[in-house]
């Protein structure tokens, strides 16, 4: 049967179950600026009732209630959103890296009215022309030598400039797949911790929301998806590879990359390559591989055809000195590009003349240098060198105003994603304090409840079978 010290319990029970309310509601102002924390909340849940028999129900007896306790502490996710959250999240630093690499770029490349390659290739084209006009001149020589040289080392500089950005890339992915391999490690072990707990029957609220933040940065880094099982284990996947699996972990590695010389490529354990679509290291690669190499090929692609266009017509064409049979330029890609050491020092040996006999008044083949600016050598007999060139900084200008458009969009997309997660599991501190008062009032009258109990036991253990005392 009931009696006085159930109350007691009762109260008591109430009392400790609000005060475990007030404790999660504590702890939720505490944490209302950490980073991925989830709002908790307690549950309570009716205990379970006494049962009594009563004359009028000798069978079933009567149920009386025993007060509330905290059930569990329930955290507020939205699964499903996570994941789209996460995609945004690996596609914002995939465009991210590609939208700052394209910028960098077209720092390297620069151009305008007043500099550039393009300013250089017809300041190149007009010296030719000038000394056509005056094939005699040592003036006309000169500039023909200093324009040469400032262009040849403009694609030189600009090729090496491109070539370390490329490695710096490269290293950078180095070092992104060790933050993978350090992330997916501690993303292991908090499995192994919530599954623990969750088969304890606790609630590992704050291992969850470090293992999130874990898994948002991983995305971020690799765009990696996840699955999560009922027992609280999280399958982590790379490329349709496992990545991490309960307390296990597979590890990624860079290799050489035979197909991409002087770069190195990203491989599992085995040596099978890791396939990387998302992700910081994702827009990385594509940096390195596309964005970067395509400008290095094109600069390569102008050299070599400025080199073979006037080394052929100089070949043909006679120096001052009456001979013929020197080449101009030295080298054949942008990285070795040069104008002929001979004829920087003597300018009189540059050709200008068709002929001995011609010398010193003829420029024809001066003029037939200054001509090719204006003739069709590229892209299969399609183009000019300065089109060429001009629409490779077109080009330039088309793929960073894309990159930078998807990097925005992403992250536009991410960030409205974010304040809409934040309004459903971020914490309210005006929702805290309404709590907070609520679990107080409710506190108090628990002890209110407990006090009248205390009374009416005193009034019995104290006061009752006085008489003839």
């Amino acid at each position: 049967m009931t009696t006085i010290f159930s109350g007691l319990n009762l109260a008591l029970r109430a009392m400790l179950a609000h005060q475990q309310a007030q404790l999660v509601t504590d702890h939720n102002i505490s944490n209302v600026n950490t980073p991925g924390y989830t709002r908790q909340e307690a549950v309570l849940a009716t205990a379970a009732p006494y049962t009594r028999n009563a004359f009028n129900r000798p069978e079933t007896g009567l149920q009386l209630g025993m007060g509330a306790y905290v059930s569990s502490i329930r955290r507020f996710t939205l699964d499903f959103f996570d994941r789209r959250l996460r995609e945004e999240i690996a596609s914002t630093a995939d465009w991210g890296e590609r939208s700052q690499i394209l910028q960098q770029i077209e720092s390297v490349l620069h151009e305008s009215e007043t500099s550039g390659l393009g300013r250089q290739l017809n300041q190149f084209w007009s010296a030719w022309q000038n000394l056509n006009n005056d094939p005699a001149s040592m003036v006309a020589r000169g500039a023909v030598i200093s324009s040469a040289e400032a262009l040849t080392q403009t694609i030189h500089d600009r090729h090496v400039a491109l070539d370390a950005m490329r490695r710096d890339e490269d290293a950078l992915i180095g070092s992104l797949v060790g933050d993978i391999n350090t992330k997916a490690n501690a993303i292991a072990g908090l499995n192994i911790q919530i599954i623990n707990a969750i088969g304890a029957g606790d609630n590992p609220n704050d291992l969850l929301d470090r293992r999130d933040v874990l898994l948002n940065e991983l995305a971020e880094v690799a765009g990696t998806t996840v699955h999560f099982e009922p027992n609280g284990d999280a399958y982590v996947s790379l490329g349709g590879h496992i990545l991490v699996a309960t307390g296990k972990t597979q590890t990624l590695s860079t290799a050489p990359d035979g197909a991409n010389p002087g770069m190195s490529k990203v491989v599992w354990a085995d040596g099978t390559d890791a396939i990387i679509r998302n992700g910081r290291i994702a827009g990385a690669v594509d940096a390195r591989d596309t964005d970067i190499r395509s400008r290095m090929t094109a600069l390569d692609t102008l050299a070599s055809a400025l080199i073979t266009q006037v080394n052929d017509i100089h070949n043909a064409a006679f120096g001052l000195d009456g001979s013929n049979g020197r080449l101009f330029f030295s080298g054949s890609t942008a990285t070795d590009i040069a104008v002929s050491s001979a004829l920087a020092a003597n300018p009189t040996l540059i050709g200008a003349a068709q002929s001995a006999a011609t010398i010193p008044g003829d420029g024809s083949q001066a003029l037939a240098i200054a001509q090719l600016g204006n003739a069709l050598v590229m892209s299969d007999g399609t183009r000019t060198m300065n089109r060429y060139w001009a629409d490779t900084i077109a080009q330039l200008g088309l793929d960073t105003q894309r990159a930078d458009y998807e990097s925005e969009n992403h992250k536009t997309a991410r960030e409205a994603m974010e304040r809409q997660k934040q309004s459903v599991t971020g914490v309210s501190l005006d929702e805290e304090a309404a709590r907070l008062v609520q679990s107080q009032r409710a506190y108090e009258a628990a002890a209110r409840a407990l006090t009248a109990f205390d009374q009416m036991a005193d009034t019995i253990i104290n006061r009752m079978g006085i008489v003839g005392r």
